[in-house]
């Protein structure tokens, strides 16, 4: 009996643990549910949100003045804060295409002033509404219709873009962003080489940073593969540079090595010659007057290279006549383009080593090799480790610094104490010829000389006695200037006693 009695405490322990269970089971069979339920819901309403989102979106675009005012803001922001008009925005949409398209932008120097600046005669760009959120920069369609930019803002010369867009070969899926129209009275046209992607008639195109690109401005030409690295540095390869009688070939690296200063590296070479241009520079923009520094090395080069109708001169000075206007080059000599290239190269700071080699100049009898560092500050010339040889002679020169008197009054050269091989006073009235070679002879004490222009503009020289009880005379910026040099080459420099301040 009790037996019995304990069998059946047992099956009801054992039922109300399979009750237990069930429960449980039940409840996490519930709880399941729910957190399935839960995720449905979530998901219906984020799409349900989106949809929303986008269908409040497609239906915000138009031509309201609302869009069309904010248009003219970013214009206006984009072109340093000038006043910006558009005269129709013909639409504006958000999805699933982010596009826009107005007739009469005009760009204003000022609120009141009536005659733009820069003027767009018509815009139309197309891109998918997630590819400018993650600004790939992918277009469906770009076009540009009679773009003016008045002379003064980038330019000396006023230019017009008649049409700027995308030229798809479908046939052979290549794309380029093409220009053409006038600089001043010079037809121009370009083209960049676009990535393109799609298919079916429905195409993207991007620029990317691997790129042809074709320049053509009149007769003068530029044409290159751009290839760059995580915009690191842009190489430019298979450079050509040419005008109708000359074309230049070669590469470009331009890279930033700072802030503001970049440097341009690289190599070119006239076609058909045996002269050959290598350079590694760097441009510092932020100082004032800019910086060029680095290296240059001209080789093989002879009079035909320099001057003559094929010549480099030539080439640079169909640059000038393109891109400079005829009021600027009025302001300059009778060699106008020559003159002007001189001024904008002086206007530079430099600290350059420039090296010739094997240079055939008629004037020197014979081949040269000749190497010069040229350090300039703000009108003042340091030149030093001048050597070479010129016609089958050596040649050594001391270290020199011209210094700028004033405006107008001229130039005093201080030569230091060295071995001198050349005739400096026949160097600067009469140029680089054989003339110049003189007897090697050592210089017993720093040298001075006077440098003026005559009235029919050419410079004379005239030395000093200098000694010192009768030192060099100096504003106290050209004191500072040669001072901070002489004490640069090493301590008690002998020129020190041979320089005072005013």
């Amino acid at each position: 009996m009790a037996k019995g009695k304990k069998n059946n405490k047992q099956i009801e322990k054992s039922e109300s643990v399979q009750a237990s269970e069930e429960v449980l089971e039940d409840y996490r069979l519930k709880n399941d549910k729910n957190w399935f339920s839960f995720l449905g819901k979530l998901i219906f309403f984020i799409l349900a949100f989106f949809l929303v989102i986008f269908t409040i979106m497609a239906n915000m675009g138009g031509s309201s003045d609302m869009l069309r005012e904010g248009i003219e803001s970013f214009a206006s922001r984009s072109f340093g804060n000038r006043p910006a008009k558009i005269e129709k925005l013909h639409n504006m949409s958000f999805f699933p295409s982010f596009s826009i398209s107005f007739e009469g932008l005009k760009i204003l120097p000022y609120p009141e002033s009536t005659n733009e600046i820069i003027s767009i005669g018509k815009m139309h760009t197309k891109m998918s509404f997630f590819d400018m959120m993650m600004s790939s920069a992918k277009f469906k369609s770009f076009l540009i219709e009679d773009f003016r930019v008045k002379k003064g803002m980038f330019f000396q010369r006023d230019s017009v873009a008649d049409k700027i867009y995308i030229d798809h070969d479908v046939s052979k899926n290549i794309s380029f962003l093409k220009g053409e129209g006038l600089f001043g009275p010079y037809n121009w046209n370009a083209a960049l080489g676009v990535n393109v992607s799609g298919s079916g008639g429905v195409y993207k195109y991007r620029l990317d940073g691997d790129t042809a690109i074709e320049l053509h401005v009149a007769d003068l030409s530029l044409a290159g593969e751009v290839k760059s690295q995580h915009n690191k540095f842009a190489l430019v390869d298979n450079v050509v540079v040419s005008s109708r009688d000359l074309a230049l070939k070669g590469q470009l690296v331009m890279s930033a090595v700072a802030q503001g200063i970049m440097n341009i590296r690289g190599d070119l070479k006239p076609e058909g010659s045996t002269a050959l241009i290598n350079f590694d520079i760097n441009i510092d923009l932020l100082r004032n007057p800019k910086q060029v520094s680095g290296s240059i090395k001209l080789s093989g080069f002879q009079d035909r290279d320099l001057s003559g109708q094929k010549s480099i001169f030539a080439l640079i000075e169909r640059f000038v006549e393109i891109f400079v206007h005829e009021d600027v080059l009025e302001n300059f000599a009778q060699k106008s383009k020559a003159e002007y290239l001189m001024n904008q190269l002086s206007s530079y700071d430099y600290d350059l080593s420039i090296e010739l080699e094997k240079a055939a100049y008629e004037d020197i009898g014979g081949e040269g090799n000749f190497f010069i560092h040229l350090k300039k500050q703000q009108g003042h010339y340091y030149l030093s480790g001048i050597h070479g040889d010129m016609g089958g002679a050596q040649i050594k020169v001391p270290d020199m610094f011209i210094v700028s008197k004033g405006s107008g009054e001229g130039y005093t050269m201080l030569v230091t104490e060295d071995q001198n091989t050349v005739d400096l006073v026949s160097l600067i009235q009469n140029g680089i010829s054989s003339d110049i070679i003189t007897v090697p002879k050592d210089n017993g004490a720093c040298a001075a000389y006077e440098f003026v222009r005559n009235g029919e503009g050419a410079w004379m020289a005239g030395s000093k006695n200098v000694a010192a009880d009768n030192p060099v005379v100096f504003s106290e910026e050209n004191y500072k200037f040669v001072s901070s040099v002489l004490l640069g080459r090493g301590a008690n420099d002998p020129c020190m006693a041979f320089i005072t301040k005013e």
